[in-house]
């Protein structure tokens, strides 16, 4: 992985057995498009994985398709000691299915909040073992104990950590719905007050699109 600039680059040097395989390939190579990545063949010929196939991908930090021709034990053995990754294939679909599986490896992974429920804290309760204990009732939507905490005190955010543990009365539960009182504890964090707003949200991971 090779980044130049702000784009990052995936380099390939493609090797067919016929020169219409080589002709079609990289014609479809090239129409694949994305905004995160760059595609860059550096190399594309007929024949067989050579040394100087190789030397080429190791400099270039480029991996090898090789669509037909055998690959010798003793080239493996070479690129396996440079670090060099030769996919062979016998079906040209599953180039394109791995090169967009590689490009999406390439993304730098994106997350985005999705908010889930509001509590309001209506007393505090302190214990020396498990700290804080906030005393709430939600508000909106639905609390859920694996969830993170954004922690709002007239307007302002004080705090975002984790949920540490949620109860409804002395049990431990997964979530509390709206209308109903539960206890939260924040994981490091024990300055609630009252009438703070626990906002209540999930991380997800962004959807990668080409």
């Amino acid at each position: 992985q090779i980044e130049s600039g702000s784009l990052k680059t995936l380099n390939l040097i493609v090797k067919t057995d016929v020169h219409g395989s080589l002709e079609a390939i990289v014609a479809s190579i090239q129409k694949i498009k994305s905004d995160e990545v760059s595609i860059n063949i550096i190399h594309a010929a007929t024949g067989a994985v050579s040394d100087n196939d190789i030397s080429l991908a190791h400099a270039s930090n480029a991996f090898i398709i090789n669509f037909g021709p055998e690959v010798s034990n003793e080239t493996v053995s070479r690129a396996k000691k440079e670090g060099v990754s030769i996919k062979s294939y016998d079906v040209i679909y599953k180039i394109f299915d791995d090169i967009q599986n590689a490009i999406e490896g390439l993304f730098e992974i994106e997350y985005e909040e999705v908010e889930m429920g509001v509590a309001e804290v209506r007393s505090i309760f302190s214990f020396s073992k498990l700290g804080t204990i906030a005393g709430c009732m939600v508000t909106e939507g639905k609390i859920v104990r694996n969830g993170m905490a954004r922690v709002m005190r007239e307007g302002k955010e004080i705090i975002k950590c984790d949920m540490q543990s949620l109860k409804r009365f002395k049990d431990d539960v997964k979530e509390v719905a709206s209308g109903y009182e539960c206890g939260i504890v924040l994981d490091g964090f024990n300055e609630l007050k009252e009438s703070d707003h626990i906002h209540c949200f999930i991380l997800k991971e962004k959807e990668k699109t080409l």
